[in-house]
């Protein structure tokens, strides 16, 4: 929500955690930009936005929107570690991006220099991801769909913006289907 005109938006509770809301747009409703717990349909949700933007430089360049706080600061990353600490399991993970074990090295862009790509986001969520009991991880980031089965009965999906999917259906197979049989 960096450089928007806060006038225009209000803080509201919703399945039990704070949202942004865009007074046009009621409903439609943002993460905020920390670590938050929530309730969708009876299912526990722990969210963890924040991800690097490999075309930061790119976007400066050209006048286009960045925000620095894009990614957790370290105090917003403790908040995460304490809810999870506290809590220690839930349904259902959504996060920006992903833990760094789970990286699509496949998908990264080639023209990108990797070794000024801010990894901290990655690894932190690789911190979360072995501290944390849950049964499905959802991310987005790299613009893909990609299903990373687990013989702990564990489901990590990669979505896109392109399919919704049915929580509950998603939540509630019982054979392991893949994103495609899913979809």
């Amino acid at each position: 929500l960096a450089k928007k005109d806060m006038s225009k938006w209000h803080l509201e509770t919703f399945c039990g955690g704070i949202v942004w809301v865009e007074n046009d747009f009621p409903y439609i409703k943002y993460a905020t930009d920390y670590p938050d717990w929530y309730n969708f349909n009876g299912y526990t949700a722990m969210v963890f936005p924040g991800a690097f933007s490999v075309d930061k430089e790119y976007r400066q360049m050209m006048g286009y929107s960045w925000f620095e706080g894009e990614q957790l600061s370290e105090e917003e990353k403790e908040l995460g570690r304490e809810m999870v600490g506290t809590i220690g399991k839930c349904d259902l993970v959504l996060s920006h991006t992903c833990p760094i074990a789970w990286e699509p090295r496949d998908l990264f862009l080639s023209f990108v220099d990797q070794s000024k790509v801010d990894k901290s986001m990655e690894i932190y969520l690789g911190e979360i991801e072995c501290k944390l009991d849950y049964r499905v991880w959802l991310w987005g980031h790299y613009h893909a769909y990609r299903d990373y089965p687990r013989t702990d009965g564990r489901r990590r999906t990669m979505l896109y913006n392109q399919e919704v999917i049915d929580l509950d259906q998603y939540m509630n197979i019982d054979k392991h289907l893949t994103i495609d049989e899913y979809l």
